[in-house]
């Protein structure tokens, strides 16, 4: 089975653009994605024993979800 997705590159302004870049990353995106489900445990390991409120492990979950980020070379500007 095969299949083809069509994009009109022609115009940057129009949403065809923006879904070819999606597309080219989406094998980025799901890895992030899977690699930040994964990282629940490594959270819990550094947090484990220390005095911390909720902002502070807000700000390590931000963290790490920005560090796998940059691990898969995802950008949110257009």
């Amino acid at each position: 089975m095969k299949a083809k997705l069509e994009f009109d590159l022609d115009d940057p302004e129009r949403d065809d653009t923006m879904n070819f870049k999606m597309a080219v990353k989406a094998n980025d995106y799901y890895w992030a994605l899977y690699d930040f489900r994964n990282a629940r445990k490594s959270l819990e390991w550094m947090l484990d024993g220390r005095d911390i409120d909720k902002y502070e492990v807000l700000e390590e979950v931000f963290k790490k979800f920005y560090e796998i980020i940059e691990d898969h070379n995802i950008s949110f500007e257009h």
